[in-house]
């Protein structure tokens, strides 16, 4: 027999929207068979007005992780089958590689509501489905929290398991917000297109007679690497370049040539055939029946999204690639960097490729060798962007990156092992010896933690992916990120003498303000998203993450690691793990699969290994190159 009606909202503004339009909004909210919040927003507005809502995580585990991986893998595999685009400069890995991101995640984005509408069939069988549908469906190439896809994929969903669908209410559209805005962005695309063009005016006219070092963008330590390897009289060039590089372009610290994406240029034949050579094929691939899952026909918004969407955002790298290429044909760099390959840092690699220019891809995330199916799946479409890529070379910088490569393999670039540049770095806190690293720590710990003396202090660092940009298994979903850090929580407030640091970083459907509120109450934890995050490492004494590149930037610093995941489902780093069943040993690093193991393991940590006196006896070599193994300056490398 079927249960009553379920409600879905998305956001708080949804959730509003249903007030207003319904007098008894509240009662029917309690009187229904389930209510369900997906994001944080949504999730605390109605804890405010006293209903008691589900987050995802009772319909979207370990095992909808694996289901999504599984489907979206298949769908990608077809598309891969079929584009193939290139243009006249001879760029063509690169504009698949954009295309496969950006529809892999809008792919998971429409796979993740048909598995929690799946679940919550299972576990509910509702009547009837109740979503506030917005007025209009996503309308640029990045989802975010302004629009959806809910209202039309519950329908499609409920139709076809014949579940009754309705729309709660309708969000109207905001359009003289939208039309100020239009104003305002053209005003300011006038301004930086002039901007631009001085400042390539300026690169043609001093790199007559200076040397020019070209990097991506102004991101994860870049400036710090530059500012390490240049030489003087060097000119600093970023291809990319924001508002808050203005003042240190007008001061002459460096070049910012944002994205070369203005200007006009002539249409590259070429190019456009591919494209719609591509689509066509990939149209009329019998292989379109892949695109089903539960019963729902994704095709019919991929397709669409494709062309009004992916397609002019194509278009957009096709003409700044056009710009870059007749750029390097007026100044080759002596050297070009670049933390990424995706959109014009791919094309800028294949570029300096076909050109014999010197070019590095440093990563500026961990890779690590996959141990399972669906680790495979993701670290080897993430290894597409970060490591695997069309450029003279990539930099290696951990012994895991390392094996990676032995693992995944890459394809086109010459490995060279740096040791760590971008991330994973040894920090320089100007001490050697032990006894001046516990004493240097002490300070750090009494300057930022005045309050925590005489503690031991755990910090916890995590890489959350929100829902409209879905990395899947290797990292948490949003839920899951607060899951395990409440649970984390409940544990160190049962412990004395600890407090917990947890590093907040402001997430796509997550601030800093929201993450608070869905935290348990406790006073063993503190919140902090302000200053350095190198001085919050050496200050703690251990690191607790679930996976992220700040696991590595720990190990490389003799800092011992926890890693936890509630749901025991990915353990990035091959660690020691806490089990009731078995004595631990000292290691560098430790995995916690379970609730019970953490509280089981931090007490054991505690106890025998967060010692100052103990780094001696702990194996922290293989997070270590041999000095043997490392090109001293990488960027003599012929």
């Amino acid at each position: 027999m079927k249960a009553g009606k379920v409600f879905l909202f998305e956001f708080a503004d949804d959730v509003e929207a249903f007030l207003c339009q319904n007098i008894d909004g509240i009662q029917k909210l309690n009187e229904a068979a389930g209510v369900i919040g997906l994001k944080p927003s949504a999730q605390i507005k109605l804890k405010n007005i006293g209903v008691d809502a589900y987050n995802t995580l009772p319909f979207f585990g370990r095992k909808g992780h694996e289901n999504v991986l599984d489907a979206s893998e298949k769908m990608v595999r077809e598309i891969r089958k079929v584009i193939n685009i290139f243009d006249k400069t001879g760029v063509s890995e690169s504009y698949s590689h954009f295309i496969i991101f950006y529809t892999r995640i809008f792919i998971h984005n429409l796979l993740f509501y048909l598995e929690l509408l799946e679940q919550i069939q299972s576990v509910h069988n509702p009547s009837t489905l109740s979503v506030t549908a917005t007025s209009q469906e996503p309308g640029q190439l990045e989802l975010n929290s302004q629009f959806s896809y809910l209202g039309p994929v519950t329908n499609s969903f409920a139709n076809a398991r014949n579940i009754n669908y309705e729309h709660a209410c309708t969000l109207k559209n905001k359009y003289g917000t939208v039309f100020l805005s239009s104003i305002k962005s053209t005003l300011l695309n006038i301004g930086r297109e002039i901007f631009t063009w001085m400042m390539q005016e300026k690169l043609h006219r001093k790199a007559h007679k200076n040397a020019v070092v070209l990097a991506l963008e102004r991101t994860y330590n870049m400036p710090r690497l530059i500012d390490e390897i240049i030489n003087s009289g060097d000119i600093i060039v970023y291809l990319n370049s924001g508002k808050n590089d203005v003042f240190p372009i007008l001061k002459g610290e460096f070049i910012g040539l944002n994205g070369l994406q203005f200007g006009s240029g002539k249409n590259d034949p070429m190019f456009e055939n591919s494209v719609k050579e591509s689509l066509n094929s990939l149209k009329s691939s019998v292989a379109l029946e892949r695109f089903f899952y539960c019963g729902v026909d994704l095709w019919s918004w991929v397709e669409p999204w494709l062309e009004k969407l992916l397609v002019p955002a194509l278009r957009k790298l096709n003409f700044q690639t056009a710009k870059l290429s007749q750029l390097l044909n007026k100044v080759t760099p002596r050297l070009v960097l670049s933390q990424h390959a995706l959109g014009l840092g791919g094309t800028l690699g294949e570029l300096c490729l076909n050109r014999g220019i010197k070019a590095f891809l440093i990563s500026h995330g961990s890779h690590v060798p996959p141990k399972g199916k669906f680790e495979r799946i993701e670290w080897s479409e993430q290894g597409r962007g970060l490591i695997d890529a069309k450029y003279p070379f990539v930099a290696i910088q951990t012994p895991w990156a390392k094996r990676y490569v032995e693992d995944l393999g890459i394809r086109w670039s010459k490995p060279i092992c740096t040791g760590p540049l971008l991330f994973a770095k040894k920090i320089e806190s100007g001490v050697s010896s032990k006894d001046n690293k516990v004493s240097y720590k002490k300070k750090l710990q009494a300057s930022l933690f005045p309050e925590l003396k005489g503690k031991k202090i755990i910090l916890h660092a995590g890489t959350p992916k929100s829902q409209s940009s879905l990395r899947l298994f290797v990292y948490e979903t949003i839920d899951e990120y607060i899951r395990n850090i409440n649970s984390l929580i409940k544990v160190v407030t049962r412990m004395n003498n600890v407090h917990l640091i947890i590093r907040f970083r402001p997430a796509r459907d997550l601030n800093l303000a929201e993450f608070k509120e869905l935290l348990v109450e406790s006073e063993s934890f503190t919140v902090r998203s302000d200053g350095s995050f190198s001085e919050f490492l050496l200050a703690s004494d251990l690191l607790l993450s679930y996976g992220s590149a700040a696991i590595e930037e720990a190990l490389q610093n003799k800092i011992p690691v926890l890693q936890y995941d509630f749901d025991g489902k990915y353990c990035h780093i091959p660690a020691t793990q806490f089990n009731r069943n078995q004595i631990p040993h000292l290691d560098s690093c430790y995995y916690a699969d379970s609730e019970e193991n953490l509280a089981m393991g931090l007490t054991w940590l505690m106890g025998n290994h967060l010692d100052d006196d103990i780094d001696a006896d702990v194996d922290w070599a293989r997070h270590f190159f041999d000095e043997k193994d490392v090109v001293d300056d990488f960027t003599s490398t012929k």
